[in-house]
């Protein structure tokens, strides 16, 4: 009975005891680990760690401070630069020991693995936007090579750009096709067939459309194939003296001459005879059952081949700057034979020359060429000419003519490119009005988010004040003067309330115009809203339904929508006429704010954006852009749930994937989804930049960025601020909705506590 117990009693023991851990093994591991970690030896530091921790899971290592093992070993990771592995680590060692020694010493090694890991990834994104830029470099050179009709470098800088920013593919390709082709036609010229080929391949590669590289592959095919004379005799007998044996002496040349000479005398009378008495019935080409020829058609084939002659010869004239020879050449011409491409090359001629009252002469003939109107590239050739020799007003005719074909040509809101480089082409030339123009145009199709367009066209105002092109004209059977050349935008009246008094800007929804409402006496805004929405009921009445939703938000720190009325096909927008100056252009001045007068803002426009939440009302498109100061310091959030509404419609008209500002656009939105929090992450943006003077994330992918919260804290740019400030900005930018504010009131409310 004895013996029983006491094997029961070890059996229990042995169930309930720990597992066996060899003396003094886990910590001999550590020692180990440790000795390795002073003698900069990482990679055996990390197994003796890894092997301790193996052995006693806790970290301590036998008597030492618990999570110790960890926390040396994530120094080991952090030294060899994983920093994901270090910090998963150091989150281990505070896990087990937060408030202790080592619980301590790893948050703070975290923090600094943190910011490793961010700095890697700021000098990625740093050279990357070093690589865009260089990419725009090259872009830039290559259409300056391209209008200056160098072929070859506008390949290779083309070519280059895309190499270094692969979305510059798309826009950049039917520009590169075209340099290939030009450089073909030049190779083919030359009688470079193989590499003209080889040229036209790339054009057709990158455009299949492009018919005349086409035509001109297969014609140097044909070169290529046709076999080369066995001697210096022509295919019909006839002796090229060019081709002749080269004269070492007199005696030579004169023998050539002479046989020239009886060549040219026996063509003519041959030609003579064929005339006289028709074809002989076998001649040396000649073939049994080959079809004859009438004499017109010999005749036409004749005069088209003489033609190609002399615009061949014409061309490396011009190539080769022999502009007066070009001149006397077409002398030669009866002037019923002068065509439509002829007196283009005579306009590019006399411009070259100086002779600008005939190159004035000769353009009132081509201005409305299909040959010049249909050729874009032609068209910016000369106007650069034009330029060049300071013939402005020819300069600016043709860059209209540009404009005009640009429109049916290609569709703004699928490629945009052109008509951005042919806009800051415009404006660096000088012609304000135009370049206003293109910009309107990207203002009315809703492109305004593209590159700095509102911005460029917002500044030409004031610079040309006829910059601005009219919206629209109307015809006599429609009622109102409004927008008609000539008449004052004062003298409109909409729906017999509205007076217009100017226009104030432009923006993303449209053109602002003052106003004045006749029955209150009170001073109003009014937007002219983008045609194109018009053209799509669906979507217009889902805007108009936005409208009269957001017409229900009456509060001091909102700007009131009036309502919608239509006159003459177009839709306005009323809204409060509010003065002052909106938080961008503050930023834009100041670059930073006081932390004070960020929460006096904050205040307000978090009060604001409680209100339309509680009505059920995102805004969607938050920014400084839309949050206005006035003279005695009231703020003023604007353009509530319509910004967003307008640019969704846009967006589903031209089949983008997103709309909204990027910058200040919460992860979620980029999928299409928008939340109240939503909101509550475009103020964590709008906070950061105000307190900063920068936004907080800065590269080319913002949805990534912000999925990863890649972004320098604000403590480590102004030290002096709370300490609570990283946290709070920390939970409004949090990429999982969920984890941030529950309302603008508890975001204001962890601010204000600061």
């Amino acid at each position: 009975m004895k013996n029983i117990c006491k094997w029961g009693l070890i059996g229990l023991l042995f169930v309930f005891s720990p597992p066996y851990i060899p003396a003094g093994a886990a910590k001999d591991y550590y020692n180990r680990g440790l000795h390795y970690y002073n003698r900069q030896d990482h990679a055996n530091a990390i197994t003796e760690f890894s092997r301790a921790l193996r052995l006693d899971p806790s970290g301590a290592c036998e008597n030492w401070v618990t999570g110790s093992a960890y926390l040396n070993r994530g120094n080991a990771y952090y030294n060899k630069g994983d920093y994901d592995r270090a910090i998963a680590d150091y989150d281990m060692a505070i896990k087990l020991n937060r408030n202790g020694p080592a619980g301590v010493q790893a948050f703070k090694n975290r923090k600094d693995a943190y910011g490793a890991k961010n700095a890697i990834l700021r000098d990625r994104l740093e050279a990357a936007e070093r690589k865009l830029g260089a990419a725009s470099a090259h872009y830039e050179n290559g259409f300056a090579a391209y209008n200056r009709g160098d072929f070859s470098t506008a390949v290779r800088e083309l070519n280059k750009a895309v190499e270094l920013d692969r979305s510059l593919a798309e826009q950049t390709r039917p520009y590169l096709a075209q340099a290939y082709s030009k450089r073909g036609d030049r190779a083919y010229q030359d009688g470079e067939y193989t590499k003209a080929i080889a040229d036209y391949d790339e054009a057709l590669h990158l455009n299949p459309d492009l018919d005349k590289a086409r035509s001109a592959r297969a014609a140097a095919v044909q070169k290529l194939s046709e076999p080369k004379p066995k001697d210096n005799m022509t295919a019909f007998g006839a002796q090229n003296a060019r081709a002749a044996a080269p004269a070492e002496d007199g005696h030579n040349n004169i023998m050539a001459l002479a046989v020239s000479l009886s060549a040219l005398a026996l063509s003519g009378g041959a030609y003579f005879l064929y005339k006289k008495y028709g074809r002989a019935p076998m001649t040396l080409n000649s073939r049994p059952g080959a079809a004859e020829l009438s004499d017109e058609a010999l005749e036409q084939m004749s005069a088209d081949h003489k033609t190609a002659r002399f615009d061949m010869r014409l061309r490396d004239l011009l190539d080769a700057g022999n502009y007066n020879k070009a001149l006397a050449a077409y002398a030669s011409k009866h002037p019923s034979d002068i065509t439509d491409g002829d007196r283009i090359n005579l306009f590019e001629l006399h411009l070259c020359l100086g002779n600008y009252d005939r190159a004035q002469l000769v353009f009132e003939d081509i201005k409305g060429n299909k040959l010049l109107t249909g050729n874009l590239e032609l068209c910016r050739k000369l106007a650069g000419l034009c330029y060049e020799k300071a013939q402005i007003d020819l300069a600016r005719a043709l860059s209209r003519g540009i404009f005009e074909a640009m429109k049916p040509a290609m569709d703004i809101r699928n490629n945009p490119g052109p008509y951005y480089n042919f806009a800051r082409f415009s404006q660096d030339k000088g012609d304000l009005e135009l370049a206003a123009q293109v910009y309107r145009l990207f203002l009315e199709t809703g492109q305004d988010g593209y590159r700095d367009v509102i911005s460029r066209y917002n500044s030409l105002k004031g610079k040309a004040v006829q910059a601005a092109p009219q919206p629209r004209k109307f015809t006599q059977s429609q009622s109102p003067a409004a927008f008609q050349p000539g008449v004052s935008i004062s003298a409109v009246v909409l729906g017999g309330r509205y007076e217009l008094q100017g226009e104030l800007g432009a923006g993303g929804m449209g053109v602002v115009y003052a106003g004045l409402d006749r029955q209150t006496g009170r001073q109003v805004a009014v937007k002219r809203m983008h045609s194109s929405l018009k053209e799509y009921p669906k979507e217009y009445e889902r805007f108009v339904g936005e409208a009269k939703i957001v017409e229900r938000l009456k509060h001091p720190n909102i700007v009131s929508v009036h309502g919608t009325l239509e006159q003459d096909g177009d839709t306005y927008l009323v809204f409060d006429y509010v003065e002052g100056r909106t938080l961008s252009e503050i930023l834009k001045e100041k670059k930073r704010l006081p932390l004070e007068d960020c929460k006096d803002i904050f205040r307000d426009v978090c009060e604001a954006i409680h209100y339309a939440h509680s009505n059920n009302i995102i805004h969607r498109d938050l920014k400084p852009a839309n949050i206005m100061l006035t003279g005695n310091k009231t703020v003023k959030v604007m353009d509530f749930g319509l910004a967003s509404e307008l640019r969704e419609s846009m967006t589903r008209l031209t089949r983008q994937t997103m709309s909204g500002t990027p910058a200040y656009m919460a992860p979620e939105q980029y999928t299409g989804v928008v939340k109240r929090e939503s909101d509550i992450y475009a103020m964590g943006v709008c906070l950061y930049e105000m307190l900063t003077g920068k936004l907080p994330f800065e590269g080319h992918d913002f949805e990534k960025l912000k999925k990863a919260r890649s972004y320098r804290e604000v403590s480590a740019i102004l030290p002096w601020l709370p300490g609570g400030m990283d946290a709070v900005i920390d939970r409004a930018l949090d990429p999982e909705p969920s984890q941030r504010y529950a309302g603008a009131l508890d975001f204001y409310s962890a601010l204000k506590n600061l």
